[in-house]
């Protein structure tokens, strides 16, 4: 059984201490890394440690349980792949920046249909950016991982944010549409990036009529 009493901790700080590690220029690089362009979205459960708190273990890994549920639909219809879970939260890597921006904006819909018939007012907030990083075996690392985690805590539960880097990266189309959210205000990313919340205009529910490629 999972300690969701640890995942707890984790995740109230994962993304925070995720970007301040890599914000920190000092830590070594290994010189057989590789260096690659990708896009990469995080999203993690806005109020998931009130769940824990509240609700106790059980409800908390029924809650990750269709977390992943909704990561696998939203990641399916394209090329990206889960780098790793952070607690309650996922990054994600795509090549085709396309790809990326159809994962952040079809990500909070999943979670949320899949919460629908329950109790629980959660939410995914989720971020996204492109910019070239570092591959180190299954990771990915470097100062563009840091500008997502950082887009990521600037949202809120609901919301998928991306930056101008990627938002310039790709032509937009109905049902989706990209709204300008002013710039994202955070350490260890010195130059404001734009931001853009990502709108579907879908006729049908999302839970009916999923955001496909």
């Amino acid at each position: 059984m999972r300690d969701l009493i640890g995942i707890r901790k984790v995740s109230e700080h994962a993304l925070r201490h995720l970007a301040d590690m890599f914000a920190d220029d000092t830590n070594p690089i290994d010189p057989t890394d590789v260096s690659v362009d990708a896009t990469i979205v995080f999203a993690d459960i806005e109020g998931f440690s009130d769940v824990v708190a509240r609700e106790g273990d059980d409800a908390a890994a029924a809650v990750l349980d269709q977390l992943d549920a909704a990561v696998e639909a939203a990641v399916g219809p394209t090329a990206a792949r889960v780098v790793k879970r952070l607690g309650d939260g996922v990054m994600i890597a795509a090549d085709d920046p396309a790809d990326g921006v159809l994962v952040a904006a079809a990500l909070p819909a999943a979670f949320a249909c899949r919460l629908a018939d329950t109790t629980h007012p959660l939410r995914l907030r989720v971020g996204a950016h492109r910019g070239v990083v570092r591959s180190r075996g299954d990771d990915l690392i470097g100062y563009h991982v840091n500008v997502a985690a950082r887009v990521a805590e600037q949202a809120v539960g609901g919301e998928a944010l991306v930056t101008g880097a990627l938002h310039d990266s790709v032509e937009l189309s109905h049902p989706l549409r990209a709204v300008e959210a002013g710039q994202l205000v955070a350490k260890g990313v010195p130059e404001r990036p734009r931001v853009f919340r990502l709108v579907v205009d879908a006729e049908q529910s999302p839970c009916e009529q999923p955001l496909t490629a």
